[in-house]
């Protein structure tokens, strides 16, 4: 008796054991409202900073350029998005370009290189364009380090959220 309850007590410990030498990851989601992150790309452009986004209420289409911080090393990205809204009366396109990573000093590009989305939103809608990590393996793999996004704002356009999902690494 005493030998099957030592048994039993060695195998339930072992188990519990080997549970926790597992690495443990975190699923985040990280949003923030495009009128913190979002300037417009040129002085000269009329962009209107909202509560709600960052709107073009001028008559053409401006560049907009936004930035988060990310998490560094150790994280395995899912996606990165941004959602736009178009209060204007037809359908318009919604072209960006997302760069993850850092400035290098010589070329001026970003270290993990551009990748361009787009979007048809009709009139009166939100929608995301969303740049998943599995369509960019050899970046992903690394982490993306910051979210970058240069967009072109159509007129009515706005800016409204940048969205970042990853799994951290927190150990055992």
């Amino acid at each position: 008796m005493k030998t099957l309850i030592a048994a039993m007590l060695c195998t339930t410990v072992g188990s519990f054991l080997s549970m926790n030498a597992s690495a443990a990851t975190v699923d985040h989601e990280d949003i923030v409202n495009a009128a913190g992150a979002c300037v417009a790309a040129f002085s000269d452009q009329v962009v209107r900073n909202r509560p709600t986004g960052v709107r073009n209420t001028g008559t053409s289409a401006i560049y907009v350029t936004c930035s988060v911080p990310g998490p560094y090393f150790g994280q395995q990205n899912y996606y990165a998005s941004i959602r736009a809204g178009n209060f204007g009366t037809g359908t318009q396109s919604l072209n960006c370009n997302f760069q993850p990573g850092w400035t290098n000093d010589v070329s001026n590009t970003t270290s993990q290189g551009s990748f361009p989305g787009s979007a048809s939103l009709p009139a009166s809608t939100v929608q995301w364009l969303v740049f998943q990590s599995a369509d960019y393996p050899a970046v992903s793999a690394s982490g993306w380090y910051n979210i970058n996004f240069t967009c072109l704002l159509q007129p009515n356009m706005e800016l409204q959220y940048i969205a970042y999902h990853y799994y951290e690494d927190v150990g055992t």
